[in-house]
């Protein structure tokens, strides 16, 4: 949990940054460690328990009800695309994981496989900028 703050708190600093052209360095070094943090094979998104199945979609909430608006503008950026980010059936956005999956057990299993291929697609995109 303390990971995700911590990456949220770099992913705002990102933000607040990439408007002046003078940091041009340290907005990369910036990116780099958000980057590598994602790609790490023990990221995953801090989440409730359990999660919440209604008419056929499950909802999955961060620990805390903490929402990572920073974090999900810099995926959105770097992937170029919208906010909440599409994988497969799940749907990543700063307050919850949208997966169209009605069964709390496989929506889970869903989410893992999203979370991998989110992890691939940022690394991709940043090996080829």
């Amino acid at each position: 949990m303390e990971k995700i703050v911590q990456l949220e708190s770099i992913s705002k600093r990102y933000g607040d940054l990439k408007h002046n052209a003078n940091m041009k360095l340290e907005l990369e070094k910036i990116s780099t460690s958000i980057v590598e943090a994602i790609c790490s094979p023990s990221f995953m998104f801090p989440l409730e328990r359990e999660g919440i199945v209604s008419e056929g979609t499950t909802s999955f909430f961060y620990t805390n009800n903490i929402a990572f608006p920073n974090l999900f503008e810099f995926l959105s950026e770097l992937l170029h695309v919208e906010i909440p980010i599409n994988i497969n059936k799940t749907k990543f956005g700063p307050g919850e994981i949208l997966i169209d999956i009605g069964n709390e057990k496989d929506a889970h299993q869903e989410m893992i496989s999203s979370t991998e291929e989110l992890k691939k697609l940022v690394h991709a995109k940043k090996r080829t900028e």
